[in-house]
């Protein structure tokens, strides 16, 4: 069976979330699922 890309989009996500929280995929995706915040110091970060 193939894996949903759904479900292999939420791994590469959760990856990213545990991985390098503060990067800016992960300031994307947190910020797409509302469930953290972005880092405040990222603001500055462009």
């Amino acid at each position: 069976m193939r894996a949903d890309p759904r479900v292999v989009l939420l791994d590469q996500q959760l990856l990213v979330l545990y991985e390098e929280p503060y990067s800016t995929r992960g300031v994307m995706i947190t910020s797409e699922t509302n469930e953290l915040r972005p880092p405040p110091m990222n603001q500055g970060h462009s």
